[in-house]
């Protein structure tokens, strides 16, 4: 009985239930938020036209796949929508971990060109 209850006390601690809350526009662009302002990709046009990432995941969730999450959010709207995406001129490491995943490019088909990434359709 004893060893039953050592085994309910080391139960699985929770992952918090983060996603994708909502996408708001912003002045010149369009945010995705990830729920509990745990994190966001802000997605600008550019005066050459095309659209840049710039994102920000707190360090307390990073590493759990939130970034691919709304990284795919912002991918999907552009592609709907038309939008050439691309990463910022000086991606973080932190992103770039996320442009080269499988998980993200198992998605979508994503180039690299100098330091920058760029998204060129669906797969």
């Amino acid at each position: 009985m004893q060893v039953k209850a050592a085994r309910k006390k080391k139960a699985k601690k929770k992952t918090p239930t983060t996603r994708v809350s909502r996408i708001s526009k912003t002045n010149g662009g369009f945010r995705v938020l990830l729920s509990d302002s745990l994190g966001y990709v802000n997605v600008v046009k550019t005066m050459h036209g095309f659209w840049e990432t710039h994102s920000w995941i707190d360090p307390k969730i990073r590493g759990r796949g939130f970034g691919i999450q709304v990284y795919s959010k912002a991918i999907a709207y552009c592609l709907k929508r038309g939008y050439t995406l691309k990463s910022s001129w000086e991606p973080s490491n932190d992103a770039i971990r996320v442009w080269q995943s499988k998980r993200l490019r198992t998605k979508y088909r994503i180039h690299k060109r100098g330091n920058r990434f760029c998204v060129i359709g669906v797969r």
